[in-house]
């Protein structure tokens, strides 16, 4: 566990010199990291993970007492959380001393309160051409906008 908790931090910094620097300004969603980026931002760590043999699936699910809020964290197949969205959150839901930055080990409040219609996805495939989903065998917009923000992200790693 303790190497998936290096690479994350590892991975959280990255993107975050990446968004303090501005190189993710021209990636609306990213933008405003962590907020509002979960989805995509446990996708671009699991393919990071990934390459360190480490594989993940997502774990999705709505807040108990409002079902406007969503979040979406990893989980490894033995059962490890790993969500770096997750301070997003902070004094809005929770005390910030209950959310961590970078959150690696067992379910923690905030997956708790996000209880609610859970599902398991599957994490999208964008550096495998054989994986892409757009038009004639090109990358979809969410395949091509990963691979962007993921070269963006590798030079601050």
């Amino acid at each position: 566990m303790r190497e998936i908790k290096q690479l994350a931090m590892k991975f959280w910094k990255a993107i975050d010199e990446a968004h303090e620097d501005g190189k993710l300004r021209s990636y609306p969603l990213f933008s405003r990291f962590p907020k509002e980026c979960c989805d995509l931002t446990c996708d671009l760590l699991a393919q990071y993970l990934s390459e360190y043999g480490i594989e993940t699936y997502q774990m999705r699910g709505t807040y108990e007492n409002d079902a406007s809020r969503h979040h979406v964290w990893l989980l490894t197949y033995d059962g490890i959380v790993i969500d770096i969205t997750g301070d997003q959150f902070k004094d809005k839901l929770l005390p910030a001393e209950q959310i961590q930055t970078v959150h690696v080990g067992t379910e923690g409040s905030l997956h708790r309160i996000f209880c609610m219609d859970r599902e398991r996805w599957e994490n999208t495939r964008f550096t495998d051409v054989n994986e892409f989903t757009g038009f004639e065998g090109r990358p979809s917009p969410r395949q091509q906008t990963l691979m962007d923000v993921y070269d963006i992200i590798c030079l601050y790693l």
